[in-house]
């Protein structure tokens, strides 16, 4: 204390001042403005704990709730603490917190930015929508977006349905894809020798040898191509003429059509 101050003490004990007000006119200098300023200090360090931090009262914490039981900073009620702050409503704090990703989409694994959820892009080549059908094609993921791509489908004309099969003389093609995830059945058709093939794939074609004077005649559907030794050869569209004839030995042209030559001949269109 400087001489002066302490000339100012001594006449004010001896004027009979109460100690009291001596020692508040002390404070009121240099020393009360330090304490001022150490109080400033300690209200500061107190004041924005984060949750889960010690606290004397509400004024302490960051959120404004102090708990008076574990006198420990905490979040309003229905609020959850993340790293110390108190999150807002919906928010998330971990991808854990965050719904799984959605079926038939390419949301890959979870993430959570600045309490916001999201999904990273799934690995290309993820299935993300399964073929549904013969006529229907799988789509993938890219791996640079989260959206599946578009339905698409098997290209026309592709193969589908039952496989080509010939039974008992009727020969029924294969399906075709129609482009827009259809399958067109094959039309089934008479075979036009009336036979299948061994394999039971096809109808048996027409060929080898006849001789219809002979009594050695085609299958149906077929013709001779000479009536004493000739070829079986398909038979000529409807309406059309064509293969061997001999009317004197009966073997005769279908309607419409004439024998060139009565003993051996070729079937013709008849005159108009």
């Amino acid at each position: 204390m400087d001489a002066t101050r302490f000339d100012a003490l001594t006449k004010a004990l001896a004027a009979g001042t109460s100690r009291r007000r001596v020692l508040q006119g002390l404070l009121g200098g240099a020393g009360a403005g330090a304490l001022s300023l150490a109080g400033l200090r300690r209200a500061g360090a107190s004041h924005g704990r984060p949750a889960g931090a010690t606290c004397l009262g509400n004024e302490h914490c960051a959120s404004g709730f102090c708990d008076p039981q574990t006198r420990r900073c905490t979040c309003p009620g229905g609020i959850a603490a993340c790293a110390g702050a108190c999150l807002p409503t919906g928010a998330c704090c971990t991808a854990a917190d965050c719904p799984p990703p959605t079926a038939g989409t390419c949301q890959g694994a979870r993430t959570c930015t600045n309490g916001t959820c999201g999904f990273a892009p799934a690995p290309p080549g993820t299935v993300c929508r399964a073929a549904v059908g013969e006529c229907d094609v799988a789509e993938t993921c890219t791996g640079s977006s989260t959206a599946c791509p578009a339905d698409a489908y098997a290209e026309a004309r592709a193969a589908c349905g039952a496989s080509v099969r010939c039974v008992e003389g009727t020969f029924t093609p294969g399906g075709t894809c129609d482009g827009a995830g259809a399958c067109t059945a094959g039309t089934p058709v008479a075979c036009a020798t009336g036979v299948c093939d061994a394999t039971g794939t096809a109808c048996r074609p027409c060929g080898g040898a006849c001789a219809p004077i002979y009594e050695f005649p085609c299958p149906a559907g077929c013709v001779c191509s000479d009536i004493y030794s000739g070829t079986c050869q398909a038979a000529p569209a409807p309406g059309t003429c064509g293969g061997a004839c001999a009317p004197r030995y009966g073997v005769y042209c279908p309607d419409g059509c004439v024998c060139s030559n009565y003993i051996n001949g070729t079937c013709v269109a008849a005159p108009a």
